[in-house]
């Protein structure tokens, strides 16, 4: 996956759906905020709010119910969503730090028991002035 990190911009965006997850893990309120704060201590980000996670019940929607958890850092956010009768996660981890992605990688890769995944790095800000303007 190259990323060109040497132009400018504001941060990095990172989206990872993966599949076959561990079932118990995305189940479990406790595991996603675990999850949360390990990773924000991971990518040596700062909290502002939280973790928070929630218990979303299924909706008539593509939603069999789950977990929505985040947490507010000063660098920017990080998200997750699960979806355990699917073995589905779904999380963002946006930041206006270049942090080390391929380790996040790694870390969500093994605390869900991934087996598949689907991944963006977004690159955001391209043209985020270097000055302030005002």
């Amino acid at each position: 996956m190259p990323i060109d990190l040497k132009r400018s911009h504001f941060g990095l965006h990172l989206t990872y759906d993966g599949y076959g997850a561990d079932f118990a893990t995305l189940n479990s309120k406790k595991a996603v905020l675990s999850f949360l704060e390990s990773l924000v201590k991971q990518l040596e980000m700062k909290k502002l709010i939280g973790p928070l996670a929630v218990r979303a019940k299924e909706n008539n929607f593509n939603d069999p119910g789950g977990y929505t958890g985040f947490v507010v850092v000063q660098e920017s956010h990080i998200s997750v969503h699960t979806f355990p009768r699917r073995r589905f996660v779904s999380i963002d981890a946006y930041s206006c730090k270049d942090y080390d992605f391929k380790m996040a990688i790694k870390f969500i890769t093994a605390y869900f028991k991934v087996k598949r995944k689907e991944l963006n790095i977004i690159i955001r800000g391209k043209k985020y002035p270097t000055k302030n303007l005002v």
